[in-house]
């Protein structure tokens, strides 16, 4: 690689052709690595590489199946569309905003993306349909601190937005939105959360990786999982926290909490302790934290091996193999 990758943001697996593709900005483009041999492959640049806080890239990727093509948002506001077969950018998107395209969903229903510019004032969605490439709307946030996760739900048939902190909830929210009107249909209000990752689990459930601002903030570190259709808090687990990116894992029924930001008693005066933590889906509980480091703020895994892979700054991934072994990738 042309140097170590320092700086990265989502992962996403294609299970078609069992491949990991990483946001990696301080290469300026995406890794992608075989999960047959756990190998690095190869980067595919075109991206603005590390630059600001609102302004790097790559960020989040969404997979369209059906087009074999790879979404991925920018620092320069605009979205790269990837060719799978030929493993390079095909098509550029501008989005029209003034920092960075951040996160990034794919409503398959609809065929449109939906991103996150999360960087603007006020920040916003902006809603690509994926058979032409253009830009068909945007739905402004006033008053929120920023955008962070936004998922496709095929189930319920909308999108959940993760919001940091609103003037009405300074603990964040969760709002749903609907991407063919392109309007919020509702609002879940959080107490010491401010979410950055979202994870959909099981029984209509889903996880919140309530981030280090919360602890900033003065609350603990946690974890939530709410009720996807009423808002409703399910349980509070306070073992891991102040995290950003989560993941569900439906093989193991697993959530997977990259809880860069944790502490040795959960506060903001604690000692640092990033770590993984690892939450059973069917109970709620807290299972374990393995230890990471530093900036180790992705995850993502495969359900068909149960392999989970932890992207570390300067180091590589560390994989977590069957729920026991840690072995490094050599980048």
């Amino acid at each position: 690689m042309p140097k170590p990758p320092t700086s990265f943001d989502h992962a996403l697996i294609d299970p078609a052709s069992k491949t990991l593709f990483l946001a990696d900005r301080s290469n300026s483009g995406i890794d992608v690595i075989t999960l047959q041999g756990e190998l690095f492959v190869r980067t595919i640049g075109g991206f603005v590489g590390l630059r600001g806080p609102a302004d790097s890239g790559p960020n989040d990727l969404a997979l369209v199946p059906e087009l074999n093509q790879l979404w991925v948002t920018d620092g320069d506001s605009s979205v790269k569309v990837i060719d799978l077969a030929t493993r390079s950018v095909v098509a550029t998107v501008p989005t029209g905003g003034r920092g960075r395209a951040d996160d990034i969903a794919y409503d398959a229903r609809d065929k449109l993306i939906a991103v996150g510019n999360d960087s603007d004032d006020p920040p916003f969605l902006t809603f690509i349909s994926v058979a032409d490439r253009k830009t068909i709307g945007t739905l402004e946030f006033p008053g929120a601190g920023g955008l962070e996760a936004v998922l496709w739900s095929a189930d319920r048939g909308v999108l959940y937005q993760a919001v940091p902190s609103t003037k009405t909830n300074p603990g964040g929210e969760i709002d749903l939105v609907d991407p063919k009107a392109m309007k919020v249909t509702k609002v879940f209000a959080l107490r010491d959360c401010n979410p950055h990752g979202i994870a959909i689990g099981p029984r209509g459930q889903m996880l919140l990786g309530c981030s280090p601002d919360a602890l900033a903030n003065g609350a603990r570190a946690q974890v939530q999982v709410i009720d996807m259709e009423s808002g409703n808090l399910v349980a509070a687990i306070t073992e891991t926290g102040a995290a950003d990116i989560v993941w569900y894992n439906p093989g193991a029924n697993q959530y997977f909490v990259a809880a860069s930001g944790m502490t040795a008693d959960g506060t903001k005066t604690g000692a640092p302790t990033p770590a993984l933590g690892i939450i059973d889906a069917a109970s709620n509980r807290w299972l374990q934290n393995v230890s990471t480091f530093a900036g180790a703020h992705s995850v993502v895994g495969d359900p068909a091996t149960n392999h989970v892979y932890v992207p570390l700054p300067a180091q590589g991934f560390t994989v977590l193999g069957g729920g026991s072994a840690v072995l490094n990738v050599d980048r």
